[in-house]
């Protein structure tokens, strides 16, 4: 299962980079604080590389209703990402255990 995010880049600091996305509950179901996560950013091709989980928050729909909460990630990369510029489009990949 593949989710969208972009990455950003916290107080424009391109040596802090970081990702953020959200996902349905169901599909963030399991992740926790401090997991390695895989996201692949197709400007750079190659494989995925490893993110670890800085926080993640529960959102619930603003109007209400029955919608299903969605949880907000951010990760950042656990080595340096050459090319990695804010903004860039990249790809949560959820793989099973």
């Amino acid at each position: 299962e593949i989710s969208e995010c972009l990455v950003g880049s916290e107080m424009c600091i391109r040596d802090s980079p970081w990702a953020a996305f959200s996902a349905p509950a169901s599909t963030a179901a399991g992740l926790k604080e401090g997991d390695v996560i895989h996201i692949r950013i197709p400007a750079i091709g190659g494989p995925a590389h490893e993110f670890r989980i800085e926080t993640i928050r529960e959102r619930r729909n603003a109007k209400g209703g029955d919608a299903e909460p969605f949880e907000e990630i951010r990760a950042r990369p656990l080595k340096p990402i050459p090319g990695l510029q804010p903004g860039m489009s990249a790809l949560f990949e959820r793989r099973s255990s």
